[in-house]
């Protein structure tokens, strides 16, 4: 169960990443005002996912003897 949350916390770090670069490559001839909303509510959200994914995992561990 933890490997597969590692695992979907190294994904979700790829997307984001891939994301980002996409990001900053498209940004040219783009408005700032859409690089921004695109910014905000999208890697914002992932970043989220991110967070959640640690806290998630975190609290999986302590389900497990030999982690306490």
């Amino acid at each position: 169960m933890i490997r597969g949350i590692v695992e979907t916390y190294y994904d979700l770090q790829h997307f984001r990443i891939e994301v980002e670069n996409q990001l900053r490559s498209a940004s040219q001839g783009v408005s700032e005002q859409e690089v921004i909303f695109f910014k905000s509510s999208i890697l914002s959200r992932l970043k989220d996912i991110e967070k959640d994914t640690v806290s998630y995992s975190k609290q999986s561990l302590n389900t497990i003897p030999i982690w306490t």
